[in-house]
């Protein structure tokens, strides 16, 4: 029944259906997500420009997990629709739902941190020695801390 919503509503939009992908078990926690797999594999690969679901609950019941898995759509510039109505609002750019909002500000900063985690030189530049001192003390400060101790010791 699902499919079949997803096939009239691409059809009713001019779009081409390229696949079907379908998990085995849907709701079930322990499945492998053998659909959503395809799918992901699909969108990574650049094969698909628009990801239709039948609704958010299909990609999961949680909330959050929902959200990353569009975040991780979305970052590799895929459009994501629903046929749902009641969906429209949580594929916007700008939800009602605070929850919503607050998840997505959350990912995008994970997002941030782990790419200067992941490039260290991209960050801020930092003065080494050679070797260390055995004594030296790395200690990690918030911003407004780090101005203040520069500030008294300039």
């Amino acid at each position: 029944m699902q499919a079949e919503r997803v096939r009239r509503w691409v059809a009713s939009r001019g779009y081409r259906l390229l696949a079907v992908c379908q998990d085995m078990m849907p709701g079930d926690p322990t499945a492998a997500r053998e659909g959503l797999r395809a799918m992901l594999v699909m969108v990574r690969s650049r094969q698909a420009d628009l990801v239709v679901v039948p609704t958010l609950e299909a990609l999961s019941a949680d909330k959050v997990v929902q959200e990353i898995i569009l975040h991780q759509l979305r970052s590799t510039g895929v459009a994501v629709a629903s046929t749902e109505e009641a969906d429209v609002d949580a594929l916007s750019a700008q939800p009602s739902d605070p929850a919503r909002r607050f998840i997505r500000t959350v990912l995008d900063r994970a997002v941030a941190v782990g790419s200067w985690l992941d490039d260290p030189a991209g960050m801020a530049p930092v003065s080494t020695r050679p070797e260390p001192a055995p004594d030296v003390i790395v200690e990690l400060v918030d911003e407004h801390t780090f101005r203040r101790l520069r500030q008294a010791t300039a």
